[in-house]
């Protein structure tokens, strides 16, 4: 769905990638994720237009409105029921260069800048792994828009072909963006 998405993606569609039936599909879909797969889909058009917003400075509110299939008049108050901010307001508001931990109230985070990041970006070629995976879902929104029970977290832990655990699943090699992290787990939130 993720890579689709300015596609204009519809229910149908992803039922027939899956070869379910639709109503078989539906009930599996919301007993996972806890929604319809169209509010689902509708979940991830608002959280890619706000990455939008925020990357795409240089690009009208309104062609990224059109780009994810609204029109100009309704993709504002949808924006605004989803971020409890209009698309403008969360616009000005991007700019900060720190934000509340939300693994340790109290504590501010400051961003590094994006050359910073960038330095550590690496496309790598990485080997078939076998990982311990755990997802919980949410809402999801991005955590630096929105406080953290209104995302998807994922988790994986390597581990090897010994391990007995019901969440084991292999993510297939191929290439990946990495960025290197060092330091303790209760720091890797930026």
């Amino acid at each position: 769905m993720l890579q689709h998405l300015d596609e204009g993606i519809t229910i149908k569609e992803v039922e027939n990638h899956f070869h379910y039936s639709e109503f078989y599909f539906s009930r599996i879909f919301k007993t996972l994720t806890g929604e319809s797969v169209y509010a689902f889909i509708k979940h991830l058009k608002m959280d890619q237009s706000a990455i939008d917003i925020k990357l795409k400075k240089h690009k009208a509110i309104t062609d990224i409105g059109l780009d994810y299939g609204y029109s100009a008049s309704n993709y504002s108050s949808a924006f605004r029921q989803h971020h409890r901010l209009s698309p403008t307001e969360f616009r000005k508001s991007i700019e900060a260069t720190s934000i509340a931990n939300p693994f340790h109230p109290g504590i501010v985070d400051y961003f590094e800048t994006f050359d910073d990041y960038d330095a550590r970006m690496k496309i790598v070629l990485l080997q078939d792994v076998q990982v311990i995976y755990e997802r919980v879902f949410g809402n999801y929104d991005d955590p630096t828009i929105s406080s953290m029970n209104r995302c998807i977290c994922d988790l994986c832990i390597t581990t090897d072909n010994t391990c007995k655990l019901d969440n084991i699943t292999m993510i297939k090699g191929g290439k990946f963006a990495t960025c290197r992290f060092e330091g303790e787990i209760k720091d890797i939130f930026l």
